[in-house]
C-alpha cells in the first residue's frame, strides 16, 4: 500500500493493514507525531525521529514513536506482516 501526500494535514493518519508494506510519502517539512509497528518487518523512516527508546533494543527495528520536527497531528501505522516506509 502507498499513500502519496501533496498537501499538509491538518488531521492525522491512521493506516493498518493485516499483511503487506505500507510506505507514506508525507509533504517535506511536515511535522507530526510518529507511531508505527510491524510484528514481522522493518520501520524506516526518512526524517529524524526524536523518540525515547525503552525496552528491548533488538526488537527497537519493528517499532518507532516519537515526533518529527517538534510534532503534530498523529501519524499511526501499523501491518502485522511487512516493512513500514515513511518518508
Amino acid at each position: 500500500m502507498t499513500l502519496p501526500s501533496k498537501a499538509p494535514r491538518v488531521a492525522g493518519w491512521q493506516v493498518r493493514t493485516g499483511s503487506g508494506n505500507v510506505e507514506i510519502r508525507l509533504p517535506s517539512q511536515s511535522a507530526f507525531n510518529l507511531e508505527a509497528m510491524t510484528s514481522s518487518g522493518d520501520v524506516t523512516v526518512g526524517d529524524p525521529v526524536e523518540m525515547v527508546v525503552q525496552g528491548n533494543l533488538e526488537r527497537a527495528h519493528r517499532s518507532i514513536k516519537g515526533k518529527v520536527r517538534g510534532g503534530g497531528p498523529l501519524v499511526s501505522v501499523h501491518t502485522g506482516s511487512g516493512d513500514v516506509h515513511i518518508d
